[in-house]
């Protein structure tokens, strides 16, 4: 993998930016909220998490920029001794691995469930980690192609089954508002982490963005963007199917589409239409994902990211043979939400705090 490629360009951070959001967490989001609040406001909840995440984000890139660092990499190396630098990158890796795995896994699920039963679940981990890893050992900008390529197909075929489901929202569906005050919406906010999960790739994204590439504006954008279709997901599968049946579905954004089809075209099942697409955005993730694993292990000891993968797909495929059923997958991925809000908000703060004081220290 070659590190020196050319700059992202401002529509290319921002589709990467969408592209690390959109995973598993934009088919389950709805009946984790509604379990969450026990109601139907998370659209809301929804809102208030994004600009949340919007500020964390924006005060990475403040971090990076006072500090004159690219990734997190250089930040850690900065903040701590190097044992402990390279501790934590290795951490770092196993968490980007683990996150992989997690999504590799419930897409084999999301798979075995609607699309091929007889098919063995962790067939399909492998054949998706094995791909992504194939992308991730590759270059950096065929990476990046191949983002800019699948997203506006998926968000394109999203949109077309959305416009088609506006019709069957019952808007009582989703009243009362603001019945219970304020205080659900500090509690739905965990819940939600999980819709925002691969932000923290920001961490290492940024080492390939310049001054042209107009950071700020492309995070506002993207993050902005995916609150949007995050809100208006909830807002079509409650509004049609109410927060107390969502609350029983597995997956909701699916059984939702599954409520109408089109006859008289070539495709009158709609959620094989989504899955079908939706597969490329699991790639892309993975494939992010495991490249993020191959730059910090290819940055601290020099390891080509064809012998990365050989360490880094086993572990993700280790992720994601531990859960049993979808249950367990979900508690995975409380898990990973729960260690990626920590990494996205706590690591970069506890380095910029280190390293201005560290400064101080020497002027």
């Amino acid at each position: 993998m070659n590190t020196k490629v050319d700059p992202l360009s401002p529509f290319q951070f921002t589709v990467l930016i969408i592209n690390v959001m959109l995973g598993v967490g934009f088919l389950i989001l709805p009946r984790r909220i509604t379990v969450s609040l026990d109601s139907a406001e998370g659209w809301i909840t929804l809102l208030y998490s994004g600009s949340i995440f919007l500020i964390a984000v924006l005060l990475i890139f403040f971090y990076f920029y006072k500090h004159k660092v690219g990734d997190i990499v250089e930040y850690t190396q900065l903040a701590f001794p190097s044992i402990l630098s390279k501790v934590i990158c290795i951490l770092l890796v196993l968490y980007f691995s683990s996150l992989a795995g997690y999504e590799a896994v419930a897409m084999s699920e999301m798979v075995r469930f609607f699309l091929l039963e007889t098919t063995p679940q962790m067939l399909v981990v492998f054949i998706i980690l094995a791909l992504g890893a194939y992308l991730a050992s590759s270059s950096f900008n065929s990476l990046v192609r191949v983002c800019v390529f699948f997203l506006p197909f998926c968000l394109v075929v999203v949109f077309f089954i959305f416009v088609l489901g506006v019709r069957e929202i019952n808007m009582n569906n989703l009243l009362p508002i603001f019945h219970n005050g304020f205080a659900p919406f500090t509690r739905g906010f965990f819940s939600n982490s999980i819709s925002f999960l691969g932000l923290e790739s920001i961490l290492i994204l940024t080492a390939f963005t310049t001054a042209q590439t107009k950071r700020v504006r492309a995070a506002v954008i993207g993050i902005s963007f995916t609150t949007i279709l995050y809100a208006l997901t909830y807002i079509l599968v409650v509004g049609t199917l109410s927060f107390q049946e969502v609350k029983t579905l597995t997956w909701p954004t699916i059984s939702f589409i599954q409520t109408f089809s089109i006859h008289g075209i070539f495709f009158e099942r709609l959620d094989s239409f989504l899955l079908s697409t939706w597969i490329l955005q699991f790639f892309t993730i993975c494939s992010i994902n495991l490249f993020n694993c191959c730059y910090i292990l290819e940055k601290l000891f020099s390891i080509r990211p064809i012998v990365s993968c050989l360490f880094i797909v086993p572990i993700a495929y280790f992720v994601a043979y531990i859960p049993a059923d979808s249950t367990e997958i979900f508690l995975l991925g409380n898990i990973v939400s729960q260690s990626g809000f920590v990494i996205l908000t706590a690591l970069p703060f506890v380095c910029f705090i280190i390293v201005s004081i560290k400064k101080k220290v020497s002027a």
